[in-house]
């Protein structure tokens, strides 16, 4: 937030760039499922459905992550102001192949229940494939989710950044850590 405070044209910008391809790309698969503005797809037109939203996943991964990169590399001077170190400008390629590798995690794992059940339990498969993603979703996004600002931050390239958000967001089994410091008594 400090960072969207103090510097949001490019955050924003980009994130509208984004977006604006995102549902560029997303409208032929609408159009194949058959969607309007309503939230079910055309009878017959359920698997079609489910690979609109495979797509929708992977590319809502990848945009979050690449604006994440995005604000990797602007975020110590906005928090920090001139106190904060310079920070070097990403290996090449390592923030979009880092937004890539989450897209295809966050896809395959949390869209893949509308590609396994939706067809065959056709309306009750909404409602179990709703509940399945609702739970999958935080899951792998939360472990690869670190991986662009450390491709930025610390200079990784793109199989040791996604090991480091890994190691950093399953540390402790996954549990929050409450600082030593502030316990009382």
């Amino acid at each position: 937030m400090v960072l969207l405070r103090a510097r949001p044209a490019r955050l924003i910008l980009v994130g509208v760039l984004l977006a604006v391809v995102e549902q560029a790309l997303l409208f032929p698969l609408r159009r194949l499922a058959d969607q309007d503005i309503s939230l079910f797809p055309a009878t017959g037109r359920l698997g079609e459905f489910g690979i609109l939203l495979l797509a929708g996943f992977g590319t809502e991964a990848l945009i979050i992550a690449l604006l994440g990169g995005v604000a990797a590399a602007e975020g110590g001077q906005a928090l920090l102001g001139a106190a904060a170190p310079p920070c070097p400008p990403a290996r090449p390629g390592s923030v979009a192949a880092v937004a890539l590798m989450a897209m295809l995690v966050c896809a395959a794992a949390t869209a893949l229940p509308f590609l396994v059940v939706l067809e065959p339990l056709q309306d009750g498969g909404f409602i179990v494939a709703g509940l399945l993603v609702t739970v999958l979703w935080p899951l792998p996004y939360g472990l690869v989710g670190l991986a662009a600002p450390a491709a930025v931050i610390e200079q990784r390239g793109p199989g040791s950044a996604l090991l480091r958000s890994v190691r950093l967001a399953s540390r402790d089994a996954l549990r929050s850590r409450l600082d030593p410091g502030a316990r009382r008594g």
